[in-house]
């Protein structure tokens, strides 16, 4: 038992560095849209939905860490 306890302890860091990281973001808006990009250490799979009342767009992703970044992202126009 202590040991199947230990390698869960131990185990638990080397799968949170694992995990996929946002290693940045940038919005760009446009005269129609408004594009938000995500940078990521690595591929990931995920679901893209909408939703009303109110209405928005829904980007779900697996766990993932978000790294602090350097600059902030801003936006003065468009729908963020």
């Amino acid at each position: 038992m202590i040991t199947v306890l230990c390698v869960l302890v131990f185990s638990w860091p080397a799968a949170v560095l694992a995990m996929p990281e946002v290693i940045g973001a940038r919005i760009g808006a446009h005269p129609k849209s408004t594009r938000l990009v995500l940078e990521l250490s690595e591929p990931i799979a995920y679901q893209v939905f909408t939703l009303e009342k109110p209405y928005r767009v829904v980007i779900d992703f697996p766990e993932i860490r978000w790294r602090a970044l350097s600059n902030p992202m801003k936006s003065s126009t468009g729908l963020v």
